[in-house]
């Protein structure tokens, strides 16, 4: 949304905060640094000061998870989310443009990336994934992606990777800095989730000449079915807990469940991120 809102204009703008925080500021500095040749006005202590301005923006634009609008004037100005991708390479120097080129897979392995998590979504047998995706062929790295992580480092690290995947969440917004021709797996929860979770992570691959994968875990694969009876509907019959709306379904379905993963199972959505990548 900053981006989308900053668009046509940049750097020759100025961005007023408020509610700032020196957390996030110093979290996006590069990415406010290319977006604003100025430094940044705390408008929350500017309580002496008048700046004035032939134009101001208060807010920002929004079309939906990692999407811009095709028939929004922005779009028709040039804006779109491969141009955002490329902003984002030149921002943090990302080298590569492109996945692993297909005539180099017999010799060279395409690298995956394991996006781990550490406290709810667990991958309990994240090991065994990793060795069934090196048995495919994969070079495998896991990493967390947390508040405190380096924004530049981690960007880059994802930028050297052909293939990212985990399980449903907000860490998997770094498919951003994936290359073109890359894929992209989500691993979806059991349960009521299949519009958020096409909503925020699917739709968006379509316009950053990214390949989408996902993975349905199972009853069986999610910790829910030790934690309710097999005859509970929210086992059986999840889809009836939807018109409860987001804040009941990420409490049932997403906070506080780890999953198991058949590796077997799997392999399937392995091999065809593989297959992806050789055409």
């Amino acid at each position: 949304p900053l981006y989308m809102t900053s668009f046509g204009y940049l750097p020759e703008l100025h961005l007023l905060v408020s509610d700032y925080r020196d957390w996030f500021v110093s979290k996006a500095n590069e990415i406010l640094r290319k977006l604003s040749r100025y430094p940044i006005i705390d408008i929350d202590k500017e309580n002496e000061q008048v700046h004035c301005y032939h134009k101001m923006f208060l807010g920002l634009k929004f079309h939906g998870d990692l999407l811009v609008d095709k028939s929004s004037p922005e779009y028709a100005a040039g804006l779109s989310m491969q141009r955002f991708r490329q902003f984002l390479r030149d921002t943090y120097s990302l080298e590569r443009k492109m996945a692993i080129e297909p005539r180099l897979i017999n010799s060279t392995s395409p690298r995956l990336m394991i996006v781990s998590r550490k406290s709810s979504r667990v991958l309990s047998n994240e090991d065994e994934i990793s060795q069934m995706a090196k048995e495919v062929g994969f070079d495998v790295i896991t990493t967390e992606a947390k508040m405190s992580t380096n924004q530049s480092g981690f960007a880059q690290l994802v930028n050297s990777c052909d293939v990212l995947m985990g399980v449903h969440g907000a860490g998997l917004a770094n498919m951003l800095f994936l290359p073109d021709n890359a894929v992209f797996i989500q691993m979806v929860p059991y349960g009521p989730l299949d519009y958020w979770a096409m909503m925020e992570f699917r739709d968006p691959t379509w316009a950053m000449n990214i390949s989408y994968l996902d993975y349905r875990i199972s009853i069986v694969e999610s910790s829910l079915s030790t934690q309710y009876a097999p005859d509970d509907p929210i086992l059986t019959d999840p889809d009836s807990y939807y018109a409860k709306g987001w804040d009941f379904i990420r409490a049932v379905y997403l906070s506080n469940v780890n999953f198991t993963i058949d590796v077997r199972r799997f392999k399937n959505t392995l091999v065809r991120a593989m297959e992806l990548l050789q055409h």
